[in-house]
């Protein structure tokens, strides 16, 4: 009897392998055939954004430095990868591994995937903005244009680093980029309220030196008329 469960144990617990087994390898089909997937469409996407010729565009308008050197072709191609890959990864995971902390890991890569695309879109988005209003102060006649500019730039990037920080849920994030950017605009507000006045002081100045100047030659004239 005694050898009839340990033989009736042993088949089952050799099911149970080669159950194990078989689920193993068709998850590591999936995953791969999710690899091969994510480059697919990772090239799709670079090709097309290349036939639209958004980075060609962004270097025409001098924009380039809005990217911190990077290609909007290159880093569409790379989150979609990303994204597709943890997608394949911890669905195979879930259905085919018997890990819980293997598919718990995988669906948080493709959290924080999603989330870092959405981090990436608004700091990008937000530089480039910031270097196209920086580039049109500088370019206009103002006076201390490329410092207005350069101003204006931090300012829009501070505000877009802000907001992409609050878009990553795994991070925790103190409010320390909010407090900068209040501290930046007490700063500029500073520099304009000193700029104003020593314009103010410069012109008044030269306002009394000119009414001076023409005091004199009135005075010149009434005496020769005297």
């Amino acid at each position: 009897m005694a050898l009839e469960n340990l033989e009736m144990y042993a088949q089952n617990l050799g099911q149970q392998f080669a159950f194990s087994a078989v689920n193993i390898a068709m998850g590591i089909i999936v995953i791969a055939i999710g690899a091969i997937v994510a480059w697919i469409l990772g090239v799709i996407t670079r090709y097309a954004i290349n036939l639209l010729k958004v980075d060609e565009k962004i270097k025409k308008h001098k924009l380039e430095k809005g990217l911190l050197g990077f290609k909007v072709s290159e880093l569409a191609k790379l989150f979609v990868e990303l994204i597709v890959f943890f997608a394949f990864a911890a669905s195979a995971s879930y259905m085919y591994f018997p890990f819980p902390a293997l598919t718990e890991l995988l669906y948080n890569g493709l959290n924080v995937s999603k989330e870092l695309l959405v981090f990436a879109v608004v700091i990008f988005s937000g530089l480039l903005i910031a270097e196209y209003v920086s580039n049109r102060i500088k370019d206009s006649k103002i006076s201390f244009a490329k410092t207005w500019g350069t101003l204006v730039e931090i300012f829009i990037a501070l505000i877009s680093l802000s907001v992409a920080l609050n878009s990553l849920t795994f991070l925790n994030y103190n409010e320390i980029i909010d407090k900068l950017i209040v501290i930046f605009m007490w700063a500029i507000a500073g520099f304009a309220v000193a700029l104003g006045l020593g314009f103010g002081i410069a012109i008044g100045l030269g306002g009394k030196d000119m009414v001076r100047s023409i005091l004199k030659k009135k005075q010149a004239q009434f005496e020769k008329l005297i």
